[in-house]
């Protein structure tokens, strides 16, 4: 049994390792272009370092891949009590300038991703048909750390820049987390949480899209804000029942031009 985890847990590094070679030669391949995208005069282009964060919603989208009654039932009940959850990003971030409307930007961050349930009704552990002492919910978290790699096309006006970019962003699971909060009649609450033993892929990938404006502090500083969708091109499990996460949020950052 331990050999068998251990074979998984490898298996799982070496597809994260292969996404990150293709993620790494798309790079080198864009890095290199970039004359391709300006004229001669302008191959001297900017480096920015710079710090992002956002705050976002996170969901599962279930996916029945054995498809009969059961789990067509089952991914039904499921859908009925989950909702959205409050999710966050932080990132350091390196941008090349490829052409004045190109930049191609990278690094790496911490994601805190996942679904939630509503609050349902809490009886005792009884026999006997007894009024509910509270509500609970449950919270499942998968930590990410990520590795993106954005294409972004901008265009200025005065001090503001806008930008659209599209990309993928490579996941390693460091760990999965569940939480259950019981809320009690009394007012009293109780919080517990586990680490999630459920076999998660270890790796995935996400696509991408982020659109909004930079603001130019002066000529080597920049605000950016802007709004972030990220939806998982892998499963999260190996399963008949399945998922893909996403998320959608508000992310802000500080660069520095060199």
């Amino acid at each position: 049994m331990a050999a068998l985890e251990v074979i998984c847990i490898k298996n799982s590094y070496l597809e994260f390792y292969h996404y990150m070679k293709i993620s790494l030669i798309v790079y080198v391949l864009l890095l290199l272009s970039y004359p391709c995208f300006c004229q001669t005069e302008t191959l001297t282009k900017k480096w920015s370092v710079g710090v992002n964060a956002s705050l976002d919603i996170n969901d599962r989208k279930l996916i029945v891949r054995e498809k009969n009654t059961t789990n067509e039932n089952i991914a039904k009940s499921r859908n009925v009590r989950e909702v959205r959850k409050p999710g966050y990003a932080f990132s350091i971030r390196i941008v090349r300038e490829l052409a004045p409307i190109f930049v191609i930007e990278s690094g790496i961050g911490y994601a805190n991703m996942g679904f939630q349930t509503a609050r349902e009704l809490l009886f005792p552990y009884s026999q006997t048909p007894v009024s509910p002492i509270g509500t609970y919910k449950n919270i499942y978290k998968f930590h990410y750390i990520e590795l993106p790699l954005l294409l972004t096309a901008t265009t200025r006006y005065r001090k503001m820049q806008f930008f659209l970019s599209g990309g993928i962003i490579n996941q390693l699971l460091i760990k999965s987390t569940s939480i259950t909060i019981d809320k009690f009649n009394d007012g009293n609450k109780k919080r517990n949480t586990v680490e999630d033993k459920t076999n998660y892929n270890k790796c995935n990938m996400a696509l991408a899209l982020q659109f909004g404006a930079n603001y130019h502090i002066d000529k080597n500083s920049f605000l950016k804000i802007g709004t972030m969708l990220r939806y998982d091109m892998l499963d999260i499990i190996d399963a008949p029942i399945t998922a893909k996460l996403w998320g959608a949020g508000i992310q802000i950052g500080y660069y520095r031009n060199f």
